[in-house]
């Protein structure tokens, strides 16, 4: 069989935010807020599960699995981007970097809808001329077969 190509990632791995608290996680070991999952794979501050499983419920906070404290995993990423390495400035710049791309996204989308809407209108145009002559030709050879049948 045909060789898959090997998988490719990011450079950077950005951190992701905290199920609980929605604020960014720590990629480092030691951190407070540190990046952690339940056995179910759901990502959290380190803080905020380890909380959360002591003093709310034995279960996952989004998918309502059952969980302890002994289920928490740390996670390891290399080349992380998390909240230890980041600062306001740096935050508030990704953050307009991202709006921006979103209207482009947004302004892309609205051209491709016109240009869908073009093509269908000159597609149900065509489909209306060859209706129209396939029509003109079945016109055109009764009314020849009605002067022959006259002469």
């Amino acid at each position: 069989g045909a060789m898959t190509p090997p998988l490719t990632q990011p450079s950077v791995f950005f951190s992701p935010p905290c199920a609980i608290c929605f604020e960014r996680t720590a990629c480092e070991r030691d951190a407070k807020h540190g990046l952690v999952s339940l056995r179910c794979g759901h990502c959290f501050g380190a803080r905020c599960v380890e909380s959360w499983l002591l003093t709310r419920r034995a279960k996952c906070p989004v998918c309502d699995d059952d969980a302890c404290v002994e289920d928490i995993r740390v996670l390891f990423a290399l080349d992380c981007i998390g909240a230890e390495d980041e600062d306001e400035d740096d935050r508030k710049g990704a953050g307009d970097s991202i709006e921006v791309e979103l209207r482009r996204a947004r302004e892309t989308m609205r051209a491709l809808r016109e240009e869908l809407r073009v093509l269908r209108a000159n597609g149900a145009s065509r489909e209306v001329l060859r209706e129209l002559n396939r029509d003109g030709k079945r016109r055109v050879g009764a009314a020849s077969t009605a002067v022959g049948a006259k002469k």
